[in-house]
């Protein structure tokens, strides 16, 4: 680069290069022919220059690398880059046993069925670590009369405990959105139901949304993303594409807070809430259970999930739909 008919170097980002080639460019010019450039006065400014310059580079550095998604290396401009390629980062993932449960008969009065409902606990040990287990769903059984028993031969239990966020609809925010600030959340066991008003026990579930040609004004759909804090962040529709909940409706935000990856690998379970009742034979140990991804993993599944579309028609198609849905994978081959 010339000034003034003058080479100047401007390739170096390093502060004493900066410097030094200041004091070449300085040495130059008649003006400053026999300077002591060493001299307290001067060198004090060129000091300033320098880091002037110095900053100024790596703030254009830094800045240009955080605007694209395979240099970015802080999280929210790695998730903010994803975003536009529409892909949600996993979240916390609770570990999930299969079990199978008996009843004896007497426990619900010899009737036809008998139903465990969702949040059934069990508990479990691991390293000396108690952890609570729970059913998420209802089941029922029928009666087995030769034997007198009530039989559940799979039943799905994940580990966490559940919680609720609550928040009311204000009217006067245009653009509303509801963050939850928890990062033990397993987002595929949230549940997303809005009430008419605090004083109502019926509701409408809504659903998460996956499909743009299935979504139309009144369609109860929910939108997540993940935000600059790292929490999750749910918004709603606006009546033209999904269902918008209307003033003084009340959300509510039920979800699963869990260990995650540590309550892997636990094969032996006990009742929390039933009594001691026995019947408790392990079908498959826990598993499934993963930390929250990674910037790294969120890079290479990002683009992946962009170019499928959620089609399995391609190899990577297939690597991003199965990354997307298994956690603790070490290896993939397709």
């Amino acid at each position: 680069m010339a000034v003034n008919g003058k080479k100047l170097r401007v390739t170096e980002l390093d502060f004493d290069n900066i410097k030094d080639n200041l004091k070449i460019f300085l040495k130059a010019q008649t003006e400053f022919k026999d300077y002591d450039f060493e001299g307290s006065g001067m060198s004090v400014l060129l000091d300033t220059l320098a880091y002037n310059t110095h900053y100024n580079a790596i703030l254009a550095h830094n800045s240009l690398n955080e605007s694209f998604i395979d240099t970015a290396q802080i999280r929210s401009n790695v998730v903010s880059r994803a975003k536009l390629l529409g892909y949600v980062p996993r979240s916390r993932t609770a570990a999930m046993a299969t079990l199978a449960l008996t009843f004896p008969a007497s426990i619900n009065d010899s009737q036809g069925s008998y139903t465990i409902e969702s949040g059934l606990k069990f508990t479990t040990d691991i390293d000396d670590v108690t952890y609570s287990f729970i059913t998420t769903e209802d089941y029922t059984a029928q009666l087995d009369l030769i034997n007198e028993v009530y039989l559940f031969p799979k039943v799905e239990i994940y580990e966490g405990r559940i919680k609720h966020n609550k928040y009311v609809v204000d009217e006067s925010l245009p653009y509303q959105k509801f963050e939850i600030d928890d990062d033990t959340i397993d987002i595929s066991q949230l549940e997303v139901d809005v009430y008419e008003n605090a004083r109502t026990s019926s509701f409408q579930a809504y659903t998460r949304f996956s499909e743009i040609g299935e979504v139309v004004g009144d369609s109860p759909v929910y939108f997540i993303n993940e935000n600059y804090n790292s929490n999750y962040e749910i918004s709603f529709g606006d009546n033209v594409f999904g269902k918008k909940p209307e003033a003084l409706n009340i959300i509510d935000f039920k979800y699963i807070s869990t260990f995650g990856a540590e309550a892997n690998n636990a094969s032996v379970f006990r009742w929390a809430n039933v009594g001691d009742i026995p019947g408790i034979v392990t079908v498959s140990k826990s598993s499934g259970g993963a930390e929250k991804e990674g910037i790294e993993s969120i890079r290479f599944n990002s683009p992946l999930s962009f170019v499928a579309q959620n089609r399995t028609v391609t190899i990577d198609d297939f690597k991003s739909i199965i990354g997307q849905n298994v956690t603790g994978l070490q290896t993939l081959s397709v």
